[in-house]
């Protein structure tokens, strides 16, 4: 157990002290981020392959 909490201490420092909803709500925010380039990604490739045509 000892070792565990060693591993976790030396992986994660800040997240062992942080408050649990912070990091959520951090994460949220990432996978926010993510989706919306993603979508701005399909979006230029649509735009790319309408321009190829001409």
């Amino acid at each position: 157990m000892i070792t565990k909490w060693k591993r976790q201490l030396l992986d994660e420092p800040p997240s062992i002290f942080s408050n649990g909803n912070s990091v959520r709500k951090k994460e949220r925010e990432y996978e926010k981020l993510i989706a919306s380039l993603y979508q701005k990604i399909g979006q230029l490739e649509i735009e790319i392959d309408w321009l190829k045509k001409f």
